[in-house]
């Protein structure tokens, strides 16, 4: 088994002492050292354990009940790592679980923090080793004020508001999220498009104002309407969100021309 950041080597030692059975040490070139005994102990001290830190180690123990000893005791001492989520309430305003990331560590959800730069940031930050935020900036003066930063998730595509080269230089990863909203703003985007060229909205109101009832033929329209099959759609732009709406467009008929900066080859497919 494997376990990892042992930081209390005498508290591990004494786990091991317990055991009935062997207990072996992996080493690096594949040798089997025997933990339970004193001498082998003493040489893991000295060369493994050396500065108060185990990132990592192989053991082997044969006693089923020495393996749940071992596991129980790292169990025991993991450390929890903190999670901050700085503005919740754009992402979850109580609809979905925060149980996937509370899965992960103990986690910290507030509503709202900031929406611009603010000490409440730094505050709410404090020593939490995981950033999760939407809109609330994480500048170079928070990131030095949260040393325990270990990485920064933002709920969003864009990461703008994150000094990003700043974290960068200090070995913190920023993630986003940069295909969370492509089919709906896609949908979205043909929506309007359908809007303009039928005028849904203002007919559906003269419908419920009684227009079409009292209309004597039961056949009228205020605009007239446009068909979009057989028409020309152009895409400036065409990413991930403007291939997925030529997709859609395909899927009407729509004959669709493009323009982007960096062609792909799944563009070219569909315009």
């Amino acid at each position: 088994m494997k376990i990892s950041h042992i930081t209390d080597i005498e508290g591990f030692f004494k786990v091991i002492d317990s055991c009935k059975g062997r207990v072996e040490l992996i080493s690096q070139e594949g040798d089997r050292i025997n933990l339970k005994s004193k001498l082998s102990q003493y040489f893991s001290l000295a060369n493994i354990f050396s500065d108060g830190v185990v990132d990592e180690l192989e053991i082997v123990a044969y006693d089923p009940e020495d393996v749940k000893r071992i596991i129980d005791f790292t169990l025991e001492r993991r450390q929890v790592m903190k999670i901050v989520v700085l503005d919740g309430y754009t992402e979850n305003p109580g609809d979905i679980s925060w149980a996937p990331l509370e899965a992960l560590g103990e986690v910290t959800v507030y509503d709202r923090t900031s929406y611009e730069e603010s000490p409440l940031i730094a505050e709410r930050i404090g020593d939490a080793e995981i950033v999760v935020m939407n809109k609330t900036p994480i500048s170079r003066e928070t990131i030095d004020k949260c040393p325990n930063i270990k990485a920064i998730a933002v709920l969003a595509t864009g990461y703008n508001v994150i000094d990003y080269e700043y974290a960068k230089s200090k070995g913190i990863p920023v993630m986003n999220v940069p295909v969370y909203g492509t089919d709906n703003v896609s949908q979205f985007a043909v929506s309007l498009l359908m809007e303009v060229c039928s005028h849904i909205g203002h007919h559906s109101e003269s419908v419920h104002a009684g227009e079409w009832a009292s209309n004597p033929d039961w056949c009228y329209w205020h605009y007239p309407m446009i068909e979009v099959s057989g028409k020309t759609a152009g895409i400036i732009g065409l990413g991930r969100i403007g291939v997925n709406t030529a997709k859609i467009l395909n899927a009407m008929n729509v004959h669709v021309i493009a323009y982007d900066s960096y062609p792909s080859e799944a563009g070219k497919k569909v315009a």
